[in-house]
């Protein structure tokens, strides 16, 4: 397999995948060990979130946002659910729970604008669709795999080019033909020759995750005069066709938790993220008190604004700079029980290069009022030049105790 190492957490987890696709992308040439920093995976769960076909024919009852090379598919039922995003921080940051998820790690491929073949398989006047099997040499792409189709100008065999400027499932024939399914009746069964730029999404390894986190717990250390609380998460990783195919990855988390009202309408215990270091690998410290950015009051959707920044360290006196993450918020439309909440980081190097774009989605899977927010799901891009993508699907979440 292609991957160096991966290694998946979440903020108790961090992503570090390194794609040795060549020499320039080893570990060490990659410049820096590269960590997605996101919040906390919380209570609750079995609510389920994906990928949506590429088939743009979706149900009636559903609705698609746009997310970074993915689609996010989630029922449009009314919730008179309520998010507040302190609470919300504080529940996870204290509890403790366990978690599986499955993961998939994907590359994108890009053909050049090129001649390319098309012959009709087959049209259905049931479904208005015809299947179309396209020619192009080694694609490298297999049965499941996405391809999208651009540039395209003319109709081909007398579909419209607007059906066919989309993405689509692809059914493999061989190493130099794929089948796939347009919407439109083909007029015209003889092979014909276009012009248009193929890009494709292929699956490149398989495995799961699981997440132990411990509830927080006293320290002998102190941090301006206050005691420190932490929290330990254990995150354990199977990898199908990958190297290495086992690994785990210990994550501490050290807050001051006391009594304040710095957030408005939100007086309480209050978990502020003072470090957090990862064992045998990065520090990372707030750039400023996170509390103080939260938003006040109750979360609706179409909200959303920057949350801080976690500066990243090789060692713990802060010497060694390697990276930053900007940590941001979006309210997406509701889920079958609840707003659907996305958190966004982005790590840049020390010169503002991005190398990695997470988003982490949250939801619940009753409308159950007090039931915590739970991790649905991740998607990471990086920076990359075949532009890895890790997506990570979470089930099976066990509130410890209970």
């Amino acid at each position: 397999m292609k991957i160096s190492q991966a290694l998946i957490s979440h903020w108790l987890r961090y992503i570090l995948v390194c794609y040795e696709k060549s020499k320039l992308l080893t570990l060490r040439t990659f410049s820096l060990i590269i960590f997605i920093l996101c919040f906390l995976t919380s209570c609750g769960g079995g609510a389920t979130i994906g990928i949506s076909a590429a088939d743009s024919q979706a149900s009636a009852n559903s609705k698609s946002t746009n997310t970074t090379n993915a689609t996010v598919t989630t029922t449009t039922i009314s919730s008179a659910d309520v998010l507040n995003f302190a609470q919300f921080w504080n529940e996870n940051a204290s509890s403790a729970f366990t978690s599986t998820g499955q993961i998939s790690a994907y590359v994108y491929k890009d053909a050049p604008y090129a001649k390319l073949d098309s012959s009709v398989v087959s049209v259905d006047k049931v479904t208005g669709k015809s299947s179309l099997k396209i020619h192009q040499d080694n694609h490298g792409a297999g049965t499941g795999d996405l391809v999208t189709i651009s540039g395209l100008q003319m109709p081909l065999h007398g579909i419209d080019p607007k059906n066919l400027n989309a993405t689509f499932v692809i059914t493999l024939v061989d190493i130099n033909y794929f089948s796939i399914s347009v919407l439109g009746l083909a007029s015209s069964t003889s092979s014909e020759s276009f012009n248009a730029k193929l890009s494709y999404k292929i699956l490149d390894c398989e495995g799961q995750q699981i997440i132990e986190k411990s509830a927080v717990e006293t320290t002998n250390q102190f941090y301006d005069g206050n005691p420190l609380v932490r929290s330990k998460t254990v995150v354990k990783t199977t990898l199908n066709n990958c190297s290495p195919p086992t690994s785990q990855l210990t994550t501490y988390r050290y807050y001051v938790n006391q009594y304040s009202c710095r957030i408005a309408g939100a007086c309480g215990n209050n978990f502020e993220l003072i470090r957090q270091e990862i064992v045998g690998g990065l520090y990372s410290f707030p750039q400023d008190p996170f509390l103080n950015l939260f938003p006040s009051g109750a979360l609706k959707s179409g909200d959303k604004s920057d949350v801080g920044v976690l500066l990243n360290y090789l060692d713990a006196p802060r010497t060694d700079k390697q990276s930053k993450t900007v940590l941001s918020y979006e309210v997406l439309s509701d889920t079958c029980c609840s707003v659907l909440l996305v958190i966004n980081s982005k790590t840049y190097d020390t010169n503002g290069t991005l190398l990695v774009d997470s988003k982490d989605y949250f939801g619940k899977a009753t409308s159950s009022i007090g039931l915590p927010y739970s991790l649905l799901k991740t998607v990471a891009n990086y920076n990359t030049p075949q532009k890895n993508e890790v997506s990570v699907v979470y089930s099976g979440l066990k509130i410890v105790g209970n």
